[in-house]
């Protein structure tokens, strides 16, 4: 499975998510990213989290590497455009530490 054993782990606020985001951020392909099993993730994900959002196609929509490994985001595409449940992971600590649903279409006035 990689990256720890899966427990249930929080969503994160905005103020949290964005202090991860770090002063150096590089793209990683998909396949490059941490293995996490998407699938066991997200029977533990308190649905409420997901906003009513669809995250069943399990599709790396980006992932980067913040702060030369320190963070990881992996951006996981919903069956909205524009709407991505990212997962935090902790490189120090090789466990995930949260997710966040990341919503440009609210954030930014998009238009899905």
């Amino acid at each position: 499975m990689g990256f720890g054993t899966l427990k249930r782990v929080p969503l994160l606020t905005e103020d949290d998510y964005l202090a991860t985001m770090g002063e150096t951020r590089e793209p990683l392909r998909p396949e490059d990213a941490v293995a996490v099993d998407l699938e066991s993730y997200l029977r533990v994900v308190d649905q409420h989290d997901l906003q009513g959002h669809d995250f069943s196609a399990r599709a790396i929509a980006s992932a980067y590497s913040m702060n030369n490994g320190a963070w990881q985001h992996i951006l996981f595409s919903s069956a909205v455009p524009n709407v991505f449940l990212v997962l935090v992971l902790d490189g120090g600590r090789n466990a995930v530490y949260g997710h966040h649903v990341l919503d440009l279409n609210q954030k930014y006035g998009l238009e899905s």
